[in-house]
Parts: C-alpha cells; sequence; structure tokens
C-alpha cells in the first residue's frame, strides 16, 4: 500500500537552531494521525514541510509518491494554526473565494460544516469569535474534499463547545470520506480515542510512532503514554 505522505531524513533549521532532526514517518491512506508534543516541539515547521510551504534543508518529503507540487497539492486541505484569509473578508465572500480557488470545493458541505455555529454571511471574518473563526476555517478545508487532511492544532483555545464543534467535524469527515487525517495537538482531553496512530515529536525529533490501540494497552490512555515517553 502506498504511503499517503512519506518524510525521509527531513531536517530544519532557522538561523543555526535546529527545528526538525532527522524525521522518518509514513502515513497509510485512511488513517487519523495525532501528532502529539509539547508547544515549541517543531510540530508546525513539520506540517509546513509537509505540505512544501518550507523547504527542508535536507531530506524527502513525497506526497501519494511524489514531491510536493501544484498537483499533489490539490489533493489536500491544510489548516494552519492561524487563518490564511484576509479579516477584513466577510464569510460569504470567504465561501465565493474558496470555490473560485479550489476546482473541488463543496458549498453545500461547508454550510453544512457551519450549521449551528451562528455565522451571519455578512459578518467579517475580524468580528467572529475565535470559535466561529476555526469553525469556518476547517468548513473551508473539508468542504474542499481532500484525500490528506493536515490540521496544526486545531483545537487550540477553543471554548469547550467548539473544540467538540471541531472534533466532530472531524469524525463526521473521517466517516463520510475516510481521508487521511494528520493532526497535531499538545492536548489529548477531546482527542484520546480519536486517533489510529500518534507520533510523538521532541525537540524536533520522532521520539515514537505508533498504533493507537496498542499503545492504551499497553499504558491505560494515550494521556500516559505521552507522560511515559516525554518524561526526562
Amino acid at each position: 500500500m502506498s504511503a499517503v505522505l512519506e518524510l525521509k531524513g527531513i531536517e530544519k533549521s532557522f538561523s543555526g537552531h535546529p527545528v526538525l532532526r532527522q524525521v522518518n514517518f509514513a502515513l497509510e491512506p485512511g488513517k487519523i494521525v495525532g501528532l502529539l508534543g509539547p508547544n515549541g516541539a517543531g510540530k508546525s515547521t513539520l506540517l509546513k514541510t509537509a505540505v512544501g510551504l518550507l523547504i527542508p534543508d535536507t531530506g524527502d518529503v513525497r506526497v501519494f509518491g511524489e514531491p510536493p507540487s501544484w498537483q499533489s497539492l490539490a489533493r489536500i486541505a491544510f489548516l494552519p494554526d492561524r487563518g490564511h484569509f484576509a479579516r477584513g473578508l466577510k464569510v460569504e465572500e470567504a465561501l465565493a473565494l474558496a470555490a473560485r480557488l479550489y476546482g473541488r470545493f463543496d458549498r453545500g458541505l461547508a454550510e453544512a460544516v457551519l450549521k449551528g455555529a451562528d455565522l451571519r454571511p455578512g459578518a467579517r471574518l475580524s468580528e467572529l469569535s475565535r470559535g466561529q473563526e476555526a469553525r469556518l476555517h476547517m468548513a473551508l478545508c473539508v468542504a474542499r474534499r481532500p484525500e490528506l487532511l493536515i490540521l496544526d492544532e486545531p483545537l487550540a483555545g477553543l471554548d469547550i463547545l467548539s473544540r467538540e464543534a471541531m472534533v466532530e467535524t472531524v469524525i463526521g469527515t473521517a466517516s463520510d470520506r475516510a481521508p487521511t487525517i494528520l493532526m497535531s495537538t499538545h492536548d489529548l482531553d477531546e482527542v484520546e480515542g480519536l486517533f489510529d496512530e500518534v507520533i510523538l515529536l521532541k525537540e524536533g525529533k520522532v521520539l515514537l510512532k505508533a498504533e493507537a490501540e496498542s499503545s492504551r494497552a499497553r499504558y491505560g490512555s494515550l494521556r500516559q503514554m505521552y507522560k511515559e515517553v516525554m518524561r526526562p
């Protein structure tokens, strides 16, 4: 079975400071994978490198068996840790812009994801709560119907209701279309049972890549596994 995403020997430094160190892993189709690690572990840098937004100093990135390109990236949706649309845009304008930019954009699916978020079409992004804005950006990603969905700390800074809504969206996306999902987080409260596999990253190094089920059986929970593996 061909890997959806494969990283080999990835290293990345900024101003001489190493952020990623010999990162190696591959993702199989249809898996939900948690990228776990503390703040500053290099998770965001790793995800941006995986989608071609950053070029590694050394190593090789393959997306659907090829180097990142416009063709392969059209099959990916990436939700960064900060929104990527101008804050002056209105909700309806963001939806229309996404429909023009992305050929497979499903407007109906985006609106279904946003149901219950209490978003006025004429509201500007700058007027939205953090939870509303997060729901909007998630909807824009999911509506592209990607084969690989990459989420960078999608729950960070959200209230409990917004967090639950985001997790439900991930579960619904996985159930309906079975894309591969790579999601970074440093908080396992709402996502303990979500992952098929986990990757633990610390100081730019992959400490562990394991099946979630076997890790729960061995440690009792992913949270306990995280504590033990990350312990100095």
